[in-house]
């Protein structure tokens, strides 16, 4: 129960600077990056995940730091954080959450395929991004900031997302 109240006012929190904030670019960095960090949370990971807990991101440089500014001090599985931009989608053998920038949607096919057989969540920001394989894809919807899941993609990649973030999401596929 502690952990569901603590989901939905850190998500509540999410979505109201998302709201006022829609237009401004540094700010929605700052929400993506506090998503990215909170999908990682909760989602159950297997147990011989090892360390550091890696964040990769393709496409986008800026999220990066701002994923770092998020995660600093803070862990993830009892893991501590890393971050690194990744210029090419083979470089993701360590990483566990991938977001892939627009600018990159193009190669989601290709990263989804690197990872397959791997607990990594592809994360994207484009439509079709669900389809192309990736776990978790942002939209916006009333100036404010949603995600979608596919759960085919979760199940795929051995790991469970909270019950508690799949209430806030919507389902864009389903289990096998």
């Amino acid at each position: 129960m502690r952990q569901a109240l603590a989901v939905c006012v850190l998500l509540s929190v999410v979505q109201c600077a998302a709201r006022s904030e829609a237009t401004m670019a540094e700010p929605e960095l700052r929400i993506k990056a506090m998503f990215l960090f909170n999908f990682a949370r909760f989602t159950t990971w297997p147990a011989d995940v090892k360390p550091p807990f890696t964040f990769c991101v393709i496409g986008d440089d800026r999220l990066d730091r701002e994923l770092q500014a998020v995660g600093q001090g803070r862990t993830v599985a009892d893991l501590p954080i890393a971050v690194r931009y990744v210029p090419l989608p083979t470089q993701t053998s360590d990483c566990r959450v991938i977001y892939v920038g627009r600018a990159e949607r193009n190669r989601t096919p290709q990263i989804v395929r690197s990872v397959a057989g791997k607990s990594v969540l592809v994360v994207s920001e484009y439509p079709d991004a669900g389809r192309q394989g990736a776990t978790i894809n942002f939209f916006m919807e009333d100036d404010r900031m949603r995600f979608s899941v596919n759960l085919a993609a979760a199940a795929d990649a051995g790991v469970s997302l909270s019950s508690n973030l799949l209430r806030l999401a919507r389902i864009a596929g389903n289990t096998k």
